[in-house]
């Protein structure tokens, strides 16, 4: 409150070197915040897409079980002969 009745006294100069620190530190909140947001919208897409890669490997090595062939297994999933035969 104090500081609140004190700026009142303040002179223009004062005043607008203040204001520019508040809007400094308001930007920099703002940055935090997308910075923040941004590393949270990358994990998420991070681990949909590890999801479905462990999903199409899961889907291989039933395919593997059933007796597919690599190259149809390869079109079926996606996955390279490489990744396919590290599950034989």
């Amino acid at each position: 409150a104090f500081e609140e009745a004190d700026r009142h006294n303040w002179s223009k100069l004062e005043l607008e070197e203040y204001n520019k620190i508040f809007i400094r530190e308001g930007d920099e909140q703002g940055r935090l915040r997308l910075a923040e947001n941004r590393g949270k919208l990358e994990g998420k897409l991070e681990g949909k897409l590890e999801g479905k890669h462990e999903g199409k490997l899961e889907v291989a090595s039933k395919l593997i079980k059933k007796g597919f062939d690599t190259e149809f297994i390869q079109e079926a999933t996606g996955l390279s002969k490489e990744e396919i035969n590290k599950l034989l």
